[in-house]
């Protein structure tokens, strides 16, 4: 059958609701680039007899983690998943030691409790922490695990398998998990009495598990267990996120993985899986990166998945640009109103209109909302509301009062319309900086010598304004040539002997005769 007759039958299929079918690249997705990689990671070469470069994090590198939008897709696609698969490839940099947990990846709430997350650890099979010494007290083996919120319980609940055949250190292997919900279990509630027993058919949710694509084992989970996920919090690689002031990575995967990826529905298992692809024409979509969540973009995707669970539980519907639960927006056409795109992913309307009027410029002003008095600078207002609805305090400068000191040597800077002087720094825009030094344009040329330097704002060194008043590098300034504008690296034939080139604002011209 033609691919994109297939995928577009089974599209039709499930819009009314059924999951979606795409493929997302964790690594990309995380925006980790072997090439540049991040602080805390080194490059080290992939799988022998390949070209590919992999990462490796050291034990203190911060937690490389996502949130917002992407960790809420990712999340969601968990929530609503029927098939389900997570695919790595990875080296065991060395054996585990006892009670050590390491996380491939992991899905965690917004108050950190872990969502579901799939690793290694090494435990004992007695229960009781002990290594066995030949008195029976159990024996410490390898254990692949994945872990699950159960929303009943309120926990995370430990679904493991012992690996018969353990990952040995410094070899390379693949590892695919897929969790699939079908099938039924005839399942006996506990009797009420002696006499009655109820039974009752149960949805068997299933984890398949293969290494280097040969099947090792399965792991029967909980009966739904993805059910009633929040859809928001944070996905993180190789780590999960603890909160201590500041978010912490905890069980860091010391090895380097490839190839992280996440597959879902059963049609892109048939595209994507390493282990099982067809390799045709590929028409399932990738997901979108976080920074490419336009409008358009987004639309496009989740009508080729058909992941209209996606679209109902994560945004609201028709809105452009797409907003998502709990984003709240202005009228653009009245400042009064304000929505709000609830968690039911219904959009909500609010009349936010409450001002103050300025007495002394009959301005209006909107509740909290601060300004600085029209006649005293050192004077802050404040919108209240109340019966005496404008508030007024005095600001109150630095004490002691900033020097040169606090200022990397240079005198506070006193601005015409603010109360407390400053250091230069904070009264440049993001493009210059304060030093001392000349005003430099890109028509200044190359030879431009700054000779009564100033203190003030100015573009830094090695760059230059252009005639929109921006800083840019010198070596994109243009050139100009009588009424000629020339852009950088652009020539100029002036004779069958000499050809100019614009470089560093300046037409530097060459003979070739």
């Amino acid at each position: 059958m033609d691919t994109k007759l297939l995928f577009a039958i089974a599209t039709f299929w499930c819009i009314s609701g059924c999951d979606g079918s795409y493929f997302t690249d964790v690594i990309s997705t995380f925006s980790l680039d072997p090439g540049n990689p991040p602080t805390g990671a080194k490059k080290v070469p992939g799988p022998p007899g390949t070209k590919i470069e992999a990462l490796e994090f050291t034990p203190d590198a911060p937690p490389i983690h996502l949130s917002g939008p992407t960790a809420a897709n990712l999340i969601t696609t968990v929530h609503n998943s029927k098939d389900f698969t997570f695919y790595t490839e990875f080296m065991m940099p060395r054996a585990l030691d006892k009670d050590e947990v390491w996380e491939f990846f992991s899905l965690q709430g917004g108050s950190q409790e872990v969502l579901f997350s799939i690793g290694l650890k090494k435990k004992s099979t007695s229960g009781g922490g002990a290594e066995n010494t030949g008195g029976g007290q159990g024996v410490y083996q390898q254990i692949l695990f994945i872990n699950q919120y159960v929303i009943t319980d309120r926990t995370t609940k430990d679904n493991n398998m012992i690996m018969k055949d353990e990952f040995k250190p410094g070899q390379w292997y693949k590892l695919l998990v897929r969790i699939r919900t079908g099938g039924k279990e005839v399942k006996l509630d506990e009797p009420a009495n002696i006499r009655v027993r109820k039974r009752r058919e149960v949805e068997k949710v299933v984890a398949q598990i293969r290494v280097n694509c040969n099947e090792v084992g399965r792991i029967q989970l909980k009966n739904g267990p993805f059910d009633d996920y929040v859809p928001y919090g944070f996905a993180s690689f190789g780590c999960v996120l603890e909160k201590n002031g500041s978010m912490i990575a905890k069980r860091r995967f010391p090895g380097p993985m490839i190839k992280t990826q996440i597959i879902n529905g059963p049609l892109a298992f048939d595209f994507y899986s390493p282990c099982d692809a067809d390799f045709d024409p590929q028409e399932i979509p990738s997901e979108p990166l976080e920074n490419e969540y336009s409008d358009a973009s987004l639309k496009e995707f989740l009508a080729l998945s058909a992941a209209a669970s996606i679209k109902t539980s994560l945004t609201c519907p028709d809105t452009s640009p797409t907003k998502y639960r709990g984003e709240t927006w202005a009228d653009p056409k009245d400042d009064c109103i304000i929505y709000k795109c609830n968690k039911n992913a219904k959009v909500e309307e609010t009349w936010v209109c409450l001002f103050c009027k300025d007495p002394k410029t009959g301005q209006q002003h909107r509740k909290k909302s601060k300004w600085i008095d029209s006649q005293d600078i050192c004077l802050e207002n404040e919108c209240t509301g109340g019966f005496r609805p404008i508030k007024s305090r005095t600001i109150t400068c630095r004490d002691p009062p900033l020097t040169k000191d606090d200022c990397e040597g240079l005198e506070p800077v006193k601005l015409a319309n603010e109360c407390c002087p400053k250091c230069g720094n904070e009264t440049c825009s993001s493009d210059r900086k304060y030093y001392l030094g000349c005003k430099r344009t890109c028509s200044d040329g190359p030879d431009f010598v700054c000779s009564t330097k100033k203190a003030g704002c100015h573009c830094p060194e090695g760059y230059a304004e252009n005639e929109e008043g921006l800083c840019i590098k010198l070596g994109n300034c243009p050139c100009r040539s009588g009424r000629v504008v020339y852009k950088p690296g652009q020539t100029a034939v002036r004779s069958s002997c000499t050809t100019c080139v614009c470089s560093n604002a300046e037409m530097k011209c060459f003979s070739r005769c």
